[in-house]
């Protein structure tokens, strides 16, 4: 059976994150499209003549929130799609993590049946039994060290192998828009918020101000899948100030530029 790399299954993942917010883009069209159809058949209905057929226009209404229907499956699909590829990455990373601790053990195993080669030798020569022991001032024994790489790497192939994690926090900066927020997130290997809770939780944000496209930073942070009061929006642009009471240079108003969701 063919085994994806794991390149290979980063590159899914980035695929479907693409996908999944291309959907996204196209919905919100439509959308629009439902509102603007839903005007026009208003108008038509209200500016018909008696006995004048409004069926084109209702019928565009029909048509515009079937394709919103449409793009909520697809976004479903492909979102459900996104969370296998998350998924077949941890195992893959842990199956290499596996592979490592075994080659690893190996080589301990080696060197013990060297040294109990050795011991047995030794041990016919005295007349009796010897075991291994750390001469004072030296470092570890060589298996030693290799029994704790063995369990590091036993213990993280372990964690990967569980289910995703439901919980995780990001840092976006730079960003003009949401769709920066968007697309980290999306990529991220966990259980994550849903795209509509992360949209409004960002109007949440800029409700009361104006963000327009100013610089941002996204702090965005998720217990069991929820938006935890931690997140922000920061706008350094938007920091409030005062005359400094001597030289009148400007004093920041330390937090004044955190906007967070219900926050005034």
């Amino acid at each position: 059976m063919f085994e994806k790399s794991i390149d290979q299954l980063t590159a899914d993942i980035s695929k479907w994150a693409d996908k999944a917010l291309s959907l996204l883009q196209k919905r919100c069209e439509a959308a629009d499209r439902i509102s603007t159809a839903e005007l026009s058949a208003g108008n038509a209905i209200l500016d018909a003549a008696e006995g004048e057929s409004t069926n084109l226009p209702v019928e565009a209404v029909v048509r515009a929130r079937a394709e919103v229907a449409a793009f909520d499956a697809a976004g479903r699909s492909c979102i459900e799609r996104l969370a296998d590829a998350k998924r077949a990455k941890r195992q893959g990373e842990a199956a290499v993590l596996r592979k490592q601790a075994a080659q690893l053990r190996s080589e301990m195993e080696s060197i013990e049946a060297k040294v109990a080669k050795h011991l047995a030798a030794v041990a016919d020569l005295q007349g009796a039994q010897f075991r291994t022991s750390t001469a004072l001032g030296s470092g570890l024994p060589r298996t030693e060290i290799l029994q704790t790489q063995i369990g590091a790497l036993e213990g993280r192939a372990q964690s990967l192998e569980g289910e995703l994690p439901r919980s995780g926090a990001l840092n976006v900066e730079a960003a003009t828009s949401v769709d920066a927020l968007l697309a980290a997130v999306l990529r991220y290997e966990s259980e994550t918020p849903t795209v509509q809770d992360i949209l409004d939780w960002a109007v949440a944000c800029e409700r009361g101000h104006e963000f327009g496209g100013a610089s941002r930073r996204y702090r965005l942070v998720w217990r069991d899948g929820v938006i935890d009061a931690e997140s922000y929006t920061q706008v350094t642009g938007l920091v409030r100030s005062t005359p400094g009471p001597f030289t009148g240079s400007p004093v920041y108003e330390l937090g004044s530029d955190l906007f967070r969701a219900g926050a005034a």
